[in-house]
């Protein structure tokens, strides 16, 4: 079954553990993944019973090779209205390695400098 989803992936070597994570819907930062999908589908008049949300939070751990769904959904007849909706959407997310380094992951940046260590 086709659908949409929108995942955070641990591509690395060890676990991630999240710092920070800032969601950002047009522009306008939220609190949580909740909020800004519970915004997203007031704004875009999006009805959807199958749809899963996650969110993340600080200190949670990212095992490598894991993936983690932050919306999910099955339903055919809105996966267009999401994926229309996505690009408005990016998470900047704060993690750091079991090695002390600190990285950022900002979707909004060039592709080359998306993913950056800060020390």
């Amino acid at each position: 079954m086709r659908g949409s989803a929108a995942t955070v992936a641990n591509s690395g070597f060890g676990p991630a553990l999240i710092d920070s994570i800032q969601y950002y819907y047009q522009d306008k930062r939220y609190y949580d993944m909740y909020s800004l999908i519970k915004e997203m589908k007031a704004k875009a008049h999006i009805r959807d019973s199958t749809l899963l949300i996650s969110d993340l939070w600080e200190d949670k751990v990212i095992p490598q090779g894991e993936k983690i769904y932050l919306y999910q959904t099955t339903n055919q007849a809105v996966v267009s209205q999401w994926q229309q909706q996505c690009q408005f959407i990016s998470c900047v997310i704060y993690y750091r390695s079991i090695y002390g380094e600190h990285w950022v992951l900002d979707p909004r940046k060039p592709k080359h400098s998306r993913n950056r260590k800060l020390n």
